[in-house]
């Protein structure tokens, strides 16, 4: 139980809320979403428990419409009859924090400062920073593959896309071994 606390028990799916917000990347942190989008109240699991969820927007079509001009870059599926070979380059995307992106990294750290000084904060004030590598097929299969990169994914990675050389979303990333 992740999360003890009794009137936990009590929630039930009418009390929950979905929702996608759109930030600017170039203000990460900086500022309030552009936007921000309902969920259908009903997202489906993976029938085998893998940490996976597929939802869909409430009124998709003008969602769709509207991130498209907000710069939101859509990923469409890779076709069913396409095959995966030992060693095809595939593409990870997710998100990382790292010492490298120096001004997040302070912001995090300014932001827990002040947490610290007393002042009480219920906001999550980590930086998800975007993050792209490229990987190379070991194993493939109709229904799975494994791929290796030069260097370990950050967990960040986990269940974003992966995208084949045509710029397809090929599958999502179950875990890193």
């Amino acid at each position: 139980n992740y999360y003890p606390q009794p009137w936990l028990e009590k929630v039930t799916q009418e009390h929950i809320r979905y929702s996608v917000d759109v930030y600017d990347q170039k203000a990460l942190g900086k500022s309030d979403p552009l936007a921000t989008f309902g969920l259908n109240p009903y997202p489906i699991h993976h029938p085998n428990n893998m940490d996976l969820a597929i939802v869909h927007l409430k009124s998709e079509e003008a969602s769709l419409k509207q991130m498209k001009s907000l710069g939101v870059h859509t990923l469409y599926l890779a076709d069913n009859d396409t095959t995966f070979d030992k060693g095809d380059e595939v593409f990870f995307e997710g998100f990382e924090i790292t010492e490298e992106h120096y001004e997040a990294m302070e912001q995090v750290n300014d932001a827990f400062e002040k947490d610290k000084s007393g002042k009480k904060s219920d906001n999550d004030t980590r930086m998800f920073i975007p993050y792209t590598t490229a990987g190379k097929l070991i194993f493939a299969n109709p229904n799975r593959f494994l791929a290796t990169t030069e260097t370990t994914l950050p967990e960040g990675v986990c269940g974003g896309p992966v995208i084949d050389e045509a710029g397809r979303a090929c599958g999502v990333v179950e875990g890193i071994v």
